[in-house]
């Protein structure tokens, strides 16, 4: 269908390609513009809403709440399985391949790259559940490590903080899930 020159898509792509394409484009709108909207939703709250008691009370806690995710985060089994993630990792499609028995009595560092911009595999196989990583490696818990200034953007820090994302300094590597790091700089110091 065109409509002054736009074309838009047919009327007969399926519903679910559909919600494929909403989870990937909404993704994307979260991750490029949520901590700016957030921010501005915050201050809209805060100077011209009778909510702004709440948003100062949640001001305080982003600033009491900053080191959080160095010391890692709050999990969220529950967000991190939203059918959300599944339609995402579709619209690519993103798999997870096993080419090896990880034993769960280790810790692993998976290094992604070139992740590009929206690092996709890397978030669909570590920071959701949508292609089973817990079932693939049983007993190994993935966390993600991006930007520390994620977390302080109102609202979305918090959909961070339930995907188990890190703020990445040593610190925040050091306590991702009992990683004990000896040195960073030599060969094998992970342990």
């Amino acid at each position: 269908m065109n409509l002054f020159g736009v074309k838009f898509a047919p009327l007969k792509v399926p519903m679910e390609r559909r919600l494929q394409t909403f989870a990937a484009g909404m993704w994307f709108i979260i991750l490029a513009f949520g901590g700016a909207l957030g921010a501005w939703f915050s201050v809209y709250l805060l100077l011209y809403t009778r909510w702004y008691p709440l948003i100062l009370l949640y001001y305080i806690w982003i600033f009491v709440d900053r080191n959080t995710c160095e010391t890692g985060g709050r999990r969220s089994e529950w967000m991190r399985d939203w059918a959300w993630w599944r339609y995402y990792r579709d619209y690519f499609p993103v798999r997870l391949v096993k080419t090896t028995d990880l034993p769960s009595t280790k810790n692993y560092l998976f290094c992604v790259y070139p992740h590009g911009i929206l690092s996709s595999g890397a978030f669909c196989n570590f920071a959701s559940n949508a292609t089973n990583f817990r079932g693939v490696f049983p007993g190994l818990v993935s966390d993600v490590l991006t930007l520390k200034s994620h977390f302080w953007m109102p609202f979305s820090r918090e959909l961070m903080h339930g995907l188990d994302r890190s703020g990445f300094r040593l610190s925040g590597l050091s306590n991702s899930k009992s990683l004990q790091i000896k040195d960073p700089f030599t060969y094998g110091s992970l342990s």
